[in-house]
């Protein structure tokens, strides 16, 4: 009986230790993921940094010209300016012959018109040019509501004034609206050549 009960009791420290053991085994293994993991944000974190640093260095050989390069100053990339095309009628071949002899410089931009004058100059020129309705369906009106949005920075219209509109007062609103925003607008083509050869075309 005595050696029973000897052996029960190292049985129970034994249990005891274990339990213990096991304790002190399982604070180990919270406190290292504990430490992994923050160790992991660290390297993260830092990974960030780098990354960060490269892409202001890569925007700042990209953008800063020999002329305007200052020492820490990173210039914003510039938004591609967006032309709109527009031409009633009579005067749709007009638009479409100077498209062709601007072609090398309207690549370089966004473009977008009316209806049949987007058509027209994008089958003419291999130029991507957005198309909205067409003037007197509602065309005009888009093109407002996207020089109201900011979204088009150049007109060019070239209108009849030898001919009535059915949808005259949208072609008045158009005129008003890029008037309203300050952008340029060219209603005949003479115009169209100074602004597509202006200085302050990029600017």
């Amino acid at each position: 009986g005595f050696c029973y009960h000897i052996v029960n009791k190292l049985k129970r420290c034994l249990f005891h230790k274990i339990i213990i053991l096991y304790l002190f085994y399982a604070r180990f293994i919270i406190q290292y993921k504990k430490r992994k993991v923050n160790i992991c944000k660290e390297k993260s974190h830092k990974i960030k940094e780098n990354f960060l640093v490269y892409v202001d260095f890569f925007m700042w050989i990209r953008y800063n010209d020999d002329s305007t390069k200052e020492k820490g100053v990173f210039m914003k990339s510039k938004k591609t300016k967006t032309i709109a095309l527009i031409a009633h009628d009579h005067k749709k071949s007009d638009m479409v012959n100077w498209a062709l002899k601007n072609k090398a410089t309207l690549e370089k931009y966004e473009l977008c018109g009316t209806g049949t004058t987007a058509k027209l100059v994008a089958e003419a020129t291999d130029l991507q040019v957005k198309r909205y309705l067409s003037g007197p369906m509602g065309g005009d009106q888009q093109i407002g509501a996207k020089i109201a949005e900011g979204k088009i920075d150049i007109v060019i219209f070239f209108w009849d004034p030898l001919e009535s509109q059915p949808h005259d007062p949208d072609v008045k609103a158009l005129l008003r609206i890029a008037v309203v925003y300050d952008i340029p607008i060219a209603t005949n083509k003479s115009t169209a050549n100074y602004v597509i050869n202006s200085a302050f075309l990029d600017k």
